[in-house]
């Protein structure tokens, strides 16, 4: 083999390592994408959202559990919550100096929603034409993210309401409903109803289905409705009130003061009366035919 030849074969050889290796790496614009700030989800605390029509939805986090603070006093959807917050670590796919003010609306940020994170100022416009990403005015930069907040940024406050009946870990003293009144002892739960038929197993197991218990929908009422009550006692004297009404045989419970409904899944049984549970058949042994 004479040396050109050689030579030719190494340089072949050095082309196809050189093209793997770029294969292989990063897109070299993809690394030069900045988020947006440098602050960490975990970092934030309050979190507002202002609608262009001047409605406000605000919330805070206590721990690790957020709650909304304003137009209902009740817990927040945590998943949502969630994304929400991300917004300070989203990738700033390209940026510019911030428009005139009298071209805010090329960008559909005339009217823009707001969200405040911590105090700081995140104006969401609209989308660009070509690549569908979401104009974000922020910092005196004018930038465009991937479009995955609007959706949430639109919402009603109560679809970011989390859809638990109770508050997390409720420690329930008493359940009065229409057809059972359950009330925690000494000696554990027991039915207020003379009902002696019913194990106690069993009424755990209900105490348990209304801690665990979530809506399907949550929405408000115009009007406080009128029906049978449920009424729920925490520990600390603390008394949730429902109002049972049934709408086209979906049943929803009202919280009156807050004019806000929660609806029950189809196959839910809070309302039910506590029944005993048939006994278990004995396990079959091995050899038996």
């Amino acid at each position: 083999m004479n040396n050109k030849l050689l030579i030719n074969l190494l340089l072949l050889v050095l082309v196809a390592i050189l093209g793997l290796f770029a294969w292989l790496s990063p897109d070299a614009e993809q690394q030069q994408v900045d988020r947006v700030t440098q602050v960490k989800p975990k970092a934030i605390t309050t979190m507002l959202i202002k609608h262009p029509d001047g409605a406000v939805v605000s919330f805070e986090r206590r721990g690790e559990h957020w709650f909304m603070r304003q137009p209902y006093a009740l817990a927040a959807n945590p998943v949502k919550m969630a994304s929400l917050v991300r917004v300070v670590e989203a990738p700033a796919l390209q940026s510019f100096p911030r428009p005139e003010q009298d071209r805010l609306g090329q960008f559909g940020l005339d009217r823009p929603i707001q969200l405040k994170l911590n105090g700081d100022e995140f104006l969401f416009g609209g989308i660009e034409p070509i690549s569908g990403h979401r104009y974000l005015l922020f910092n005196g930069r004018l930038m465009l993210i991937v479009d995955r907040f609007q959706h949430l940024l639109s919402s009603t406050p109560e679809r970011l309401l989390s859809h638990q009946l109770l508050p997390e870990g409720a420690d329930l003293e008493e359940i009065k409903a229409p057809d059972y009144h359950l009330k925690r002892t000494q000696q554990g739960w027991a039915l207020q109803s003379g009902q002696t038929d019913v194990g106690g197993d069993d009424l755990s197991k209900r105490v348990r289905q209304w801690r665990n218990a979530q809506a399907l929908q949550i929405k408000p009422f115009e009007m406080a409705p009128e029906g049978a009550i449920v009424n729920v006692r925490l520990a600390g004297d603390t008394e949730i009130r429902y109002v049972i009404v049934t709408e086209q045989k979906r049943i929803w419970l009202i919280q009156p003061e807050l004019k806000l409904g929660f609806l029950l899944p189809a196959n839910s049984s809070l309302l039910q009366p506590i029944t005993s549970s048939p006994p278990k058949p004995p396990a079959e042994k091995a050899g038996d035919a």
